[in-house]
């Protein structure tokens, strides 16, 4: 859970940040290929997992589920006008986290890898998605297309 919070936490700032021009770095850091790659990627993973959730989540039960509590959060999340408000709900959302306990985040985080596997089974199992980008992704089917 602790990883699924981490992500969040990095959407949201990813998010909040986006529409800005990148202060403090060089031109070399703006064209490192290795640091573009990763943000490449780590934005790709993070619209294949929304659309995944965006029709998984809205369906009855599926709305207790972590990472739909976490989709949830962060739709909420993007509504919100002010940086401030914005701040103050992930700085809420932070500490929330940070009360649980070492065996309660572990729980948290074995449940919300459980409900991604079921959610990519579910997603992928429509006959229209098979051969869709997200069931099709080598990193979403090694996370999420096995048992482990």
């Amino acid at each position: 859970m602790r990883r699924l919070i981490v992500a969040a936490l990095c959407l949201a700032a990813l998010l909040a940040v986006a529409a800005e021009k990148p202060k403090g770095l060089g031109p070399k850091a703006r064209s490192d290929p290795a640091t573009t790659a990763k943000a490449e990627t780590a934005a790709s993973l993070s619209k294949l997992r929304e659309a995944m959730m965006s029709w998984f989540c809205p369906q009855p039960g599926n709305e207790k589920l972590l990472p739909c509590q976490t989709f949830a959060f962060m739709k909420d999340l993007r509504a919100t006008p002010t940086a401030d408000a914005k701040k103050k709900k992930l700085a809420d959302r932070s500490a929330a986290m940070k009360n649980k306990n070492a065996e309660e985040r572990a729980q948290q985080q074995k449940a919300a890898k459980e409900a991604y596997i079921q959610m990519y089974r579910a997603f992928c199992a429509q006959e229209g998605q098979r051969n869709s980008e997200v069931c099709t992704h080598a990193l979403l089917k090694k996370l999420y297309g096995t048992t482990k």
